[in-house]
């Protein structure tokens, strides 16, 4: 099991906990990252000040402040996705989260090699939940891993999630039927030459 799949067998809450002073974050800080995480899971996209108050007990001056720190930070994002949606994620601090747990986990830092596929699991799983809405089960979790693990490339993976999408099958099971079917095609293409 990678390194990726280990950190998102636990709950990213407990995981937050266990690193948030590592990343020099005091708790208003976490506690507003797992706020915005929750309502993101939840569907809230677009996270405002208003609606993080809703969960704690800090005015809304307080977490556009907080919420400014963690961006000049980059511990969230804020932005327009490309259906010129408003969103704010606090998917740079899970990215975080997941490489200090990795760090201490192999017990030194990883190479920019291990840094570059981390980053793609990390994305990619992300990806898949995003399109699927939920979060992985370890089943699931195991598949995208062997995905990676087998050495099938970035761009096969990719395409087969932007297929999936285009043609609304929306489970784990369409997109690895559509990922073995572009490996046959590009093997029957260069077994054709």
């Amino acid at each position: 099991m990678g390194l990726i799949n280990k950190a998102m067998a636990y709950n990213f809450s407990y995981l937050a906990l266990e690193y948030y002073k590592k990343l020099d974050l005091n708790e208003e800080e976490v506690m507003i990252l797992l706020i915005i995480d929750h309502l993101n899971d939840s569907g809230n996209m677009f996270v405002t000040t208003e609606m993080i108050s809703e969960y704690s007990t800090y005015s809304t001056r307080q977490i556009d402040n907080i919420m400014n720190d963690l961006f000049k930070r980059k511990l969230i994002d804020i932005g327009v996705n490309d259906k010129k949606i408003p969103f704010v994620s606090a998917e740079p601090f899970k990215k975080q989260v997941y490489f200090e747990f990795n760090k201490e986990v192999l017990g030194e830092d990883l190479t920019s090699n291990d840094k570059e596929m981390e980053e793609f699991k990390t994305t990619l799983f992300q990806k898949v939940q995003l399109y699927l809405n939920r979060d992985l089960s370890p089943f699931e979790i195991g598949k995208v891993d062997e995905w990676i693990q087998s050495g099938t490339s970035k761009e096969i993976i990719l395409a087969a999630i932007e297929e999936a999408k285009r043609t609304n099958q929306k489970n784990l099971s369409a997109i690895d039927r559509l990922i073995i079917k572009r490996i046959r095609e590009e093997d029957n293409y260069g077994n054709s030459k």
